[in-house]
Parts: structure tokens; sequence; C-alpha cells
């Protein structure tokens, strides 16, 4: 092991990273190091974040019309129980109307977009994001179609709006986490504000719409604003097929070719650039932190561990929404306001709603700058002044009086300013980045459900709080939304952090800190992006990005003020493992690299004496590896590696570590003239050992090779071991490869030449295994023997018995065997 003094030197080690491989490619670090800069806002992600808007706008038109169209006669009359009576002027006119509890029963679809928000989080594990937003379109349509059909039947009517809201429900769970694992870090707020920005148009629309079609006097009153979600949901659930799938959850699934190509759609970049690799490399780094405390991703992991803290938070902000008054005002605005005595609220409730709109377009800025946390604070702060003056104002001027009237449409209309430019964001922006990779559909499902939960009991005890035949509060509503939002206050100073301007795995890192929510701060998150740029000149992963794999822990690591030692201790410790982690991918690029330029004393250079490789063409050690890699070049059956993100698990004790990669074997063989390229996709799993630094050097044991290929080696020099990256460490041991097997997975072939036919013998190809056919069959037509039995997916059992031997290598100690030959004592 390293020394783990933390002193200058340790602190000032520089890996070789301007070396690039001319045929393979490989990831590694994080993209604030190995680039030095963050990837950046892409249009592409401006033209992704509209759709994200229009789930908002499908969401708030729903709740939106849903209580403008109890002021409408028609839809009274349609559901309603209508009688005759006398109006002022002694005249006989037909009141219809819905009672309280009917009115209330309209919140009930709250209730069922809160149960498809919570199945939506599970359906999303498996549909993945799209899927989930998709489903939700279609049963939105489903249910908005079956409302138009329901007239005169208040069950009917009341079952599709319930079917809707599970398709609404579905789309809070998916869209929010979907925005925030695809967009970048540095206008991620901004990017996901246009969630809120749908929500302010959304009821600004449906206030418009029903304000237009009210001068029907037929059902249409009451169906076109039910109508006009149809197409959105088409639009919507069409739409989202067009952009990639989250790349973070493809990894989490395994699938880590699409997650790439994922990676680089949404900012513009090649798949295999530096920076695509380097995010999923450090993607993939955080989810195997997570897994390493749970190997399983199940639901209830939420509540435990740092997880439940996420929850916690997350569920705070969300519940926070819906009980301090935006679902009273959103929903019941028009029938508070009309019973407060202010003529035409029609109109009153479009002004709110373009109020709320208004905010809703400052909200990217508000978010972005002033910050996730302190945006709570303002707003909810600004929300109670507001809500304590209109209650206030009514009890000393009454709210009969025509300045009493006045201040309420102002303070209410300030009070949707607010809350559309400080809060609305939170719902989409701040809960749905809390959660860890691994479980964020499982924890933003739940924030969803309790959030629409909690809704319905405030819009289900509205109508009882204003009706006037119970609670009649009228204005004095105002003191319980008040102190609802005090107490919303205190508890966001106290649990909730600032998490603007991190990625999603610093906000990982800082949930695991343990960091309390009043120490963070906007203004600290930045200190500590430029920290980590400072650091990326020393090293090629950030310290506070660093993976402590042997301690089971991540610690964030603070760079101003007093260091104990502790602290000094981590972070040494840290480095000395990251210093590894590069160590070791370096080795494995520089042996594929090797073998692709034919620099054999460069590829000796990297091998154990006693290791041990097993391949489709080849199985023995690595010294005969070498020979024989050469033999094949010579006899011109050259291949060429394309490799994918290294992956490395170094054991407890360091001295041992798996480095795996998923590559593409490409070939090339003349077949009767014919030229044909074979592109097999395989996984590599290499063994490494930490050894004597002069110990095992094929070099000594090899001679030069004077063939034509040796005259492309690498030039060499007395500090050859410096340049070839293998820096002796302080206890005088090195990393080498001890190992390398191979699992395949498919090939393909096709003529070199588009037009030509591929000269195959189909019967003499069906004799070989799916998982590297056609492989198998060139090399075999070129004189070499392929094993049949090597590990490939077609095989699976196989599959599991070779990584299951890799692992118990990984962890048996200092004796253990590779395929069965003893290891050199370490």
């Amino acid at each position: 092991m390293a020394s783990q003094d933390f002193d200058e030197k340790s602190m000032k080690f520089q890996v070789d990273g301007t070396n690039h491989l001319e045929d393979s490619h490989s990831g590694e670090g994080s993209p604030h190091g190995l680039v030095g800069k963050p990837l950046k806002t892409t249009a592409y992600q401006i033209i992704f974040s509209a759709f994200v808007g229009i789930s908002g706008w499908m969401y708030n038109f729903d709740l939106g019309f849903s209580g403008v169209v109890l002021l409408m006669k028609p839809y009274n009359r349609a559901f309603g129980r209508c009688v005759f009576e006398e109006n002022a002027q002694g005249e006989t006119v037909e009141r219809c109307f819905l009672t309280a509890t009917e009115q209330g029963l309209i919140s009930l679809a709250i209730i069922f977009i809160g149960i498809g928000a919570f199945a939506g989080g599970h359906i999303g594990y498996y549909l993945g994001r799209r899927g989930t937003v998709s489903l939700g379109c279609l049963i939105i349509a489903i249910g908005a179609g079956g409302m138009l059909g329901t007239a005169g039947n208040f069950t009917a009517y009341m079952a599709c709006k319930c079917i809707q809201g599970v398709g609404l429900g579905n789309l809070l769970a998916a869209v929010p986490p979907y925005g925030v694992e695809c967009v970048s870090p540095s206008k991620r707020g901004m990017l996901m504000a246009t969630f809120n920005i749908g929500l302010g148009t959304g009821n600004m629309a449906a206030v418009a719409v029903c304000l237009a079609s009210s001068r029907y006097l037929s059902n249409l009153s009451w169906q076109t604003p039910i109508a006009c979600q149809i197409p959105i949901a088409v639009l919507l659930g069409t739409g989202v097929q067009f952009f990639p799938e989250s790349p973070r959850w493809l990894l989490l699934k395994g699938r880590e070719g699409a997650a790439r190509k994922s990676f680089a759609k949404f900012y513009s970049r090649p798949a295999d650039s530096p920076e695509i690799l380097a995010q999923v490399q450090e993607t993939l780094h955080y989810l195997e932190l997570e897994r390493s405390f749970s190997k399983d991703s199940r639901w209830s992991d939420i509540f435990h561990g740092t997880d439940l803290r996420r929850t916690i938070a997350s569920t705070l902000v969300g519940i926070a929404i819906a009980i301090t008054g935006s679902k009273f005002l959103s929903t019941y605005a028009a029938i508070f306001l009309a019973g407060v005595g202010i003529s035409n609220p029609y109109h009153i409730t479009l002004t709110y709603a373009g109020c709320t709109c208004i905010g809703g377009l400052m909200s990217p800025w508000l978010v972005e700058f002033v910050g996730r946390r302190y945006a709570l604070l303002i707003g909810y702060g600004s929300m109670a002044v507001c809500m304590f003056i209109i209650a206030a104002v009514g009890t000393a001027l009454g709210q009969e009086n025509s300045t009493c009237r006045t201040m309420s449409i102002v303070f209410i209309s300030f009070w949707g300013v607010v809350y559309g430019g400080f809060i609305g964001t939170s719902l989409t922006v701040t809960t749905a980045e809390m959660h860890s990779v691994r479980l964020r559909g499982y924890g933003q499902g739940f924030v969803m459900f309790m959030y629409e939960i909690f809704s319905f009991g405030s819009s289900f005890s509205t109508p009882y709080m204003l009706n006037k035949s119970y609670g009649n509060m009228g204005l004095n509503v105002g003191y319980f939304f008040g102190g609802l939002t005090v107490i919303v206050w205190v508890l966001i100073f106290f649990l909730v952090p600032e998490t603007g301007r991190l990625t999603l795995e610093e906000i990982d890192q800082m949930f695991t800190s343990g960091k309390v929510a009043w120490k963070t701060s906007l203004r600290g998150n930045k200190q500590m992006r430029r920290n980590q740029d400072a650091l990326s000149k020393y090293l090629v992963i950030p310290v506070l990005s660093l993976l402590p794999l042997r301690s089971k822990s991540l610690i964030s690591y603070p760079l101003k003020g007093n260091q104990t030692p502790e602290k000094l201790r981590i972070l040494s410790t840290a480095m000395s493992e990251q210093q590894d982690i590069i160590t070791i991918q370096q080795l494995v690029c520089r042996e594929r690299e090797a073998r692709d330029r034919c620099w054999w004393d460069e590829m000796r250079s990297v091998y154990a004496e006693d290791s041990w490789i097993d391949l489709s063409w080849f199985r023995g050690s690595g010294p005969e590896f070498i020979d024989q890699s050469e033999a094949m070049a010579k006899k011109g059956t050259p291949s060429k590696h394309q490799l994918g993100p290294i992956v490395v698990r170094v054991s407890q004790d360091g001295t041992r570590a798996l480095a795996t990669l998923s590559a593409i074997i490409k070939s090339r063989f003349a077949v009767n003239g014919v030229e044909v390229d074979i592109a097999s996709e395989a996984r590599l799993i290499y063994k490494v050992v930490k050894l004597p630094f002069a110990r095992s050097s094929l070099l000594s044991s090899s001679s030069s090779s004077s063939s034509s290929f040796s005259s492309t080696s690498i030039p060499t020099s007395d500090d050859s071991d410096a340049a070839d990256g293998h820096r002796q460490q302080e206890d005088g041991h090195r990393w080498w490869l001890a190992g390398l097997d191979c699992i395949y997975e498919s090939d393909t072939v096709t003529p070199a030449i588009p037009g030509q036919v591929v000269p195959i013998n189909s019967d003499a190809l069906s004799q070989y295994r799916p998982s590297y056919r056609c492989l198998s069959y060139f090399l075999s037509y070129k004189g070499h023997s392929v094993n049949q039995d090597l590990p490939g997916d077609d095989k699976p059992e196989q599959v599991k018995a070779k990584y299951d031997d890799a692992f118990v290598w990984l962890g048996n100690g200092k004796t253990a065997k590779i395929n069965g030959h003893a290891m050199p004592e370490v």
C-alpha cells in the first residue's frame, strides 16, 4: 500500500493523462478532472426541457378547470340538483348546485394522482422514464375521453376523472427524475423550471378556456376544457419517444453502450469522447458505492440509512406546497372570491393565474442564482405575510368593505407571483435531485404520493371552510394558511439543504457526509466547484469526487479551515486509493494499446511472470500469449480493440484488483478474395496484483523481436518505467496484470467494401457458439484452434461462474489462484 502520510508529495502526485490510444478508447475520472471543465448546457437540452414543461401544463390545466367549472350552470345542471326559488326581485328562477360534499369529491381524483405517482415510481424501474411518461399520457387520454360522455352521471364522471388522475401521477413520478438525470448541473434549475412555467401557463390556460366556454349554455361549456387535454397528451406521449432514455437509468440497468449514446445526445458530444466516457465512469462509481450498501434496489430502502434523510427533506418540500394554499387558490379561488362578494370571479381568477405565470417566468433565474434553499425560505416567508395581511384586513375592515376586497385581490395576486417564482419549481427540481441514482424513481414516486394525499386533504376541506353552512371562514382562511406556512418555514430551515450547482453525484456525497442543512449554501457549493477545478490540476479525478472503496464510505472533505489529523488521514487514504484506480486503468489501456500497435516489449512490461490468459484463440501464460500475438500479427490477422469505461474494484488489503470493461474486438480477414470485418462485442476481466517493482518484468526473459513489427516499438530510455506510467511506489511495489478472461456477448460480420457478398458456409457457421460464432468461423478458417467452451451470453451459468470466481479471488487474500494456477505470494 502507498504511504498514507499526508504530505506535499502525496498531495501533488500526478498521473500521465496525456496518452491517447490510437485504436482504443477508455474513460477515466470525472468530467471535472479529466477534461477540466464540466459538460455544458446544449440546445438539445433546452428543447428537451420544453417537453418537461408540457407535462407541468397538463397537470395544472386539469386542476385549474376542475375548480372553475363548478361555477358553470350547465355543469351544475348535468351533475348536481336543481331547485326553483325566488330571487331578490321576486321572480322564480332555477338554481342548480352541487353540495359541499360533492364539491369536495372533485378532489378525490387527487388521491388517484397520488396512487399513480406511487405506481409510477415502480413502473419506471422497469419501463424507464420514457415508457412511464408515454403510459401516463395514454391513461390521461382514455380518462379525458371517458369524461366527455358522462353527462348526467356524476359517478361515471368521477370514475373517469380518477382514471385520468392515475396518468397524471405517472407523469409526476417520471418527468422530474427524467429531467434532472439528463440536463447539465450548471443550469439544471433553469431548465427544470420549465415544469413550473408549464404549471403557471396551464392554470392560466384552463381559466381562459373556461372563461370562453362559459358562454355556452350546453354541455360544451365544461366539455371543451376536457377535450383540450387529449391532443396535448398525444403530443407528449409520442414526442417523448424521440428523446433518448435517461442515461443514468440505463446505467442502473447495466446498459453502458446505450447510456453513452444517451449522454452523447444530450451533451452533443461523440459517444466515445473523453467527456462522455468520464461522466459514465463517475456515475458507475457512485452506483457501485450505493450497491455496496444494498445489492438489491427495493423501494423500502428510501426509509433506511442516509436515504431516509433524503426522503424526509424531499417529502417535506412536496407536502409544504400542498398545504400552504396552492391547492386552495388554484382550485377554489373562483368560489372563494365569489363568496367574499367580489364580482366576476372568472376575471379575478384569470388575473391570479396570470400572476402565477409571471412568477413562473422568473423562476428559472431565481432558483438558479438565489438557490433552492433560499428561494424556499424567501418564498414561504413572503407567502405567510400575504396570508396574514389578507386575514388581518378582513378582520379590521370587514370583508364587505371595498378597500378590503381590493387589498385581497392585490395580495392574492402578489402571493401568486411569489409562489410561481420562488416555490413552484421546487416540486420538480428540489424534490427530484435529492434522491440517490439507484432509488430516484422510488423516492420521487413516494414524494408525489404524499404530496397528492396532502393536496387531497387541503382541497377536500376547503369547501367546508368556505361554505356558509359549515366553516364560513371567508378571509379568515388566511390565518389558517399563514400559520401552516410559518411551520413549514421553520422545518425547511432545519431540514432542507442547498443542492444548487451540484452534480447529482455531488448531492449524493453531501447527504452521505452528514452535513447539516442550515450550514449549506449556494456560495458554499460554488466554492466547492472552484476547489474541484483547482484540484483537477493535480488529480485526474478531484478529491471531492473520490470513492474510498475499501472504507465503504464517502467523505465530503472541506478544503477551508483547520484540518484535523483524521481529515488529513481520510484525504490521504482517498488519494492513495484513487491513485491505485488510475494506475490500474492506465495499465489496462497500455496493454491493449501495445497489442493493437504491435509494441511487444511494451506489452511484456505490464504482465506478471505467472499471469494466465483465457481467450477464444489462446489459453496459457502471459509470455506465451504475447509470443502468439506477435506470431498472429505476422500472419496478417491483427485485431484492434475499442474499449469502454474501465471499472476498478480494489481488494480490502490493497494488493489485488479487478478491472472490468466492455470492448469491441475488430478484425479483418480476406476470404476468397473478399475482405470482411468482424466486430465481436465482449467483456474483458483483468486480474491485477501488486508485486515487487523489479520482480516480475518479462523484459529480462524475452528478447526484442527483430521482425518488422518490432520496428514500431516505442523508444526506450533510462526512465522508461516512469515514461510507461509504472511508477514505483514508496513500498517498492507496483501493479501488474496477472490474468485476462473474456466473456463473449455477440458478433457480426460485414463486407469491408459495401455491395460485396460475404463468402460464408452457413452449415459450418451453425456449428459454432452464438456468442462468438463469426469470430470462431474465421479464426478456424485461418488455422487457429478456437475453444468452444468459453463464457458467453448464450451460457449464462458460465458467465455467473466466471464472475463468482473473479470476486472470490479478489477477496481471498494473498494466496488465491487464477484459473487453478497458484499466484506468487505478495
